[in-house]
């Protein structure tokens, strides 16, 4: 009977926990109107289209996740790179995008120069270091808010 008793206090807990999550993160936004961007991009002017996947990458010669992009390259990956580039630092930081049309020219170079501290890079750490620059998203935080409330519950000494 105890251990049913314990199981229930505890479920009752959790639920509790994430309620609480939810409402103080619903208190939190109240006050902003729905599209309002967050404070880390309040340099964005106007809303901006985004930018549209490579349209058809297999038009483009390929090349692997590991070939070194630099000026002069034509090929799938360097698409890739000026759509995530478009998507991830352009528009949300109201830059000029880049053209996707897969060639590594001179807008691409600076671009990448911006982002990596290099003229040159590969599609793998490009999409490495975005990954890296990208904020989680609400789901991702109110998740950990309640992992850490859970962890911090049960084991009140961390």
């Amino acid at each position: 009977m105890k251990k049913d008793m314990k199981k229930k206090l505890i479920i009752g807990v959790i639920i509790l926990v994430v309620v609480i999550v939810v409402f103080r993160f619903l208190k939190k936004s109240k006050g902003s109107t729905p599209g309002t961007p967050p404070p880390s991009l309040t340099t964005q002017t106007a809303p901006v289209a985004a930018p549209s996947a490579p349209s058809n990458p297999s038009s483009a010669p390929t090349c692997s996740n590991d070939t070194v992009l630099k000026r002069g390259s034509k090929c799938d990956r360097v698409e890739w790179v000026q759509y995530y580039y478009n998507k991830y630092v352009a528009i949300p930081l109201n830059k000029t995008k880049l053209d996707q049309d897969g060639a590594f020219g001179s807008k691409t170079e600076s671009a990448v120069n911006a982002v990596l501290g290099k003229k040159t890079t590969t599609w793998s750490e490009w999409k490495k270091k975005l990954e890296s620059l990208v904020p989680k998203t609400v789901s991702q935080e109110a998740s950990d808010v309640v992992a850490d409330g859970l962890i911090s519950w049960f084991l009140p000494g961390l």
